[in-house]
């Protein structure tokens, strides 16, 4: 029984995990981006994890294609996997493959006789104990790109290892570097063939409706629809401005064996599912164009989308003589009153049109937008960019990349029905509802984090003195009052402070169009300093 068990990869293969905030089997790279390791020799749809005395042969597995690649080791905090039927074997020092056992993960772990187990994939990166790197110019190339997406920068030192003697041969292996594994069909087990494309826009539609949730409490209750992600064909629509978003989340949260027939939602699957390959926006545009004008729009819509077709053509061959803000206005507040899902479908595209980066796109301020067009923003162009896209500002938020990465993971394998179940990692902070109280509080941790709000507003010049903050005096039922004087009470008082949320909300979705994109760790590192 070991008591570390590691995924052995080589450096460009993690920082492909990296790039794309999951780890993936060999299915989930993008073009040609994999390269072999030891994923190569066994079924689709599994990442091999190896005990600590059985890595070597996989750490030469991970130089195949260059004997100049760096190796790395990602050692598996196995206390966050909670269910997983899966299978483990022994591999013996002449590649052999033996005693394969199909077994619950605690009791492959447990196990004497087992030293690789294939993890079912994807896997999220809240698994990950330690990163281990053979050199310190290696581990640093990789703990800048990790911090880079996900701001590990108050992880343990322990977090980024350098061992050079894990890399070694042991001194008992044979001189003979055979594969570390025989043939695929050695394995007792099924490919599990996946489609990675729908988990990255998850993820990227995730981060940029987390950002936008600093906009107001629509904005939460529309991102806490998406974050719960029912396997059910459609959403709650009880509310207009959900019910207006669901051709677009049901994207995502559709069944897979779901028959899509609502017109809207084909023509959005239909662009969706290509524009996630397309990286250059040009082309993205031209196929869009493409798609409007051609048979596969259904016959209610494909005199509308021919229009807004050349509407678009307009936009490419700079011919048409209306600023973007009239643009949209126009969209906005006169077309298709009787058609509330390709009005915004109509908008989405000539955003699409009108903006080439996401950064852009989350800066762009109209007068007309209301919370619900900028959160369709996000989710049509997090489906449409995926989280490789979502800037890196966005993912170095506090908790956000973990657990974007958990909730891509989740979903995958809700999608194949499969029994593996991970341990929630922390969930991010939403601004509405874990710093803001709804009702007003006494708590004067509380009281000192809202003077920080209100002064960081004042110093904005965005609130008159004390217009955010409200305070109240509490007076215990104790008081009595004669001739118009209060009676004294052994009890003191209470001096209660609410946000008035209309004005917050009013100053963030005012801050849409700053040069820089929003900070959420700003707010954070205050709350924790003021409530502490």
């Amino acid at each position: 029984m070991s008591s570390h068990w590691y995924i052995v990869t080589n450096t460009e293969n993690l920082i492909h995990f990296i790039h794309y905030g999951l780890i993936i089997d060999r299915q989930g790279f993008a073009k040609n981006n994999y390269l072999i390791d030891a994923m190569q020799d066994i079924p689709l749809g599994y990442v091999p994890c190896f005990a600590k005395d059985n890595i070597y042969p996989a750490l030469q597995k991970a130089k195949e294609e260059d004997k100049n690649l760096s190796g790395c080791l990602l050692e598996i905090d196995v206390k966050q996997i909670e269910q997983m039927q899966t299978l483990g074997v022994f591999i013996e020092p002449t590649s052999s493959i033996i005693n394969q056992q199909h077994n619950d993960i605690t009791e492959l772990l447990a196990a004497k006789n087992i030293n690789c187990i294939l993890l079912p994939a994807p896997l999220p990166f809240s698994l990950i104990k330690s990163i281990t790197l053979q050199d310190t110019q290696t581990r640093d190339k990789v703990k800048a790109i990790y911090q880079q997406k996900f701001n590990t920068f108050a992880a343990k030192k322990s977090f980024y290892a350098v061992k050079p003697t894990l890399f070694k041969q042991p001194k008992t292996k044979s001189n003979i570097e055979d594969d570390i594994f025989g043939l695929e069909q050695n394995w007792n087990i099924e490919q599990r063939v996946l489609s990675y494309d729908k988990a990255f826009s998850y993820g990227g539609t995730l981060g940029l409706l987390y950002y936008q949730t600093k906009n107001g409490r629509q904005t939460v209750e529309i991102f806490n629809e998406l974050m719960l992600n029912e396997r059910i064909d459609g959403v709650n629509h009880n509310k207009d401005y959900l019910r207006s978003l669901v051709p677009l989340l049901t994207y995502i949260t559709k069944s897979p064996n779901s028959k899509v027939d609502n017109e809207i939602e084909l023509i959005y699957k239909r662009l969706i599912d290509e524009l996630i390959h397309i990286d250059n926006h040009g082309v993205a545009c031209e196929f869009i164009l493409s798609v409007l004008q051609s048979d596969a729009i259904p016959e209610k819509y494909k005199d509308k989308c021919f229009k807004l077709s050349k509407s678009l053509e307009k936009i490419v061959e700079r011919t048409n003589d209306k600023d973007p803000e009239t643009i949209l206005q126009l969209i906005i507040n006169n077309l298709y009153p009787e058609d509330i899902d390709f009005k915004n479908f109509t908008l989405l595209i000539t955003m699409f049109f009108l903006r080439d980066h996401i950064e852009t796109v989350l800066k762009y301020h109209h007068q007309d937008f209301t919370e619900r067009h900028y959160a369709l923003i996000a989710i049509f162009f997090g489906l449409t960019s995926g989280i490789v896209n979502v800037p890196d500002e966005i993912r170095q938020t506090y908790e956000l990349s973990t657990w974007i990465s958990y909730k891509m993971a989740e979903y995958v394998h809700s999608l194949h029905a499969s029994p593996v179940t991970f341990k929630n990692p922390t969930q991010p902070a939403i601004l509405y509802t874990d710093y803001i109280k709804d009702k007003p509080t006494k708590i004067y941790k509380l009281h000192r984090f809202y003077e920080w709000l209100n002064n960081k507003l004042l110093q904005e010049n965005h609130v008159a003195n004390h217009q955010l903050v409200e305070w109240k005096i509490s007076l215990p039922s104790t008081y009595t009052v004669e001739n118009n004087k209060y009676l004294l009470s052994e009890t003191k008082p209470d001096i209660l402070a609410s946000i008035d949320i209309a004005i917050l909300e009013d100053y963030f979705q005012a801050k849409i169009k700053q040069d820089t994109l929003f900070n959420f760790n700003e707010i954070t590192d205050a709350y924790k300093k003021y409530t502490k």
